[in-house]
């Protein structure tokens, strides 16, 4: 997790800087998103939690493994 919070002050130096930040890396809020998904650090706990959330809508009931991966990638990008 280190890592990650190390990339964010990196591109928040570049912005105070007047640089413009690498394509498809955006802060807005606080948060650092890729492709305008909200950026996960690094976390086990934290992508099984995000993970089963989007595998538990209580409307559409149970998804397959790849219809949960696609509704969590709209939203969420983390690597791996």
């Amino acid at each position: 997790m280190m890592k990650n919070g190390r990339r964010k002050k990196e591109l928040e130096f570049m912005l105070r800087e007047g640089k413009e930040l690498p394509k498809q890396q955006t802060i807005t809020d606080n948060l650092l998103y890729f492709k305008e998904c909200l950026y996960i650090p690094v976390n086990e706990d934290l992508q099984t939690l995000i993970a089963k959330g989007g595998d538990e809508s209580q409307v559409a009931g149970h998804f397959t493994q790849d219809k949960t991966l696609e509704i969590i990638t709209r939203d969420f990008y983390w690597k791996g």
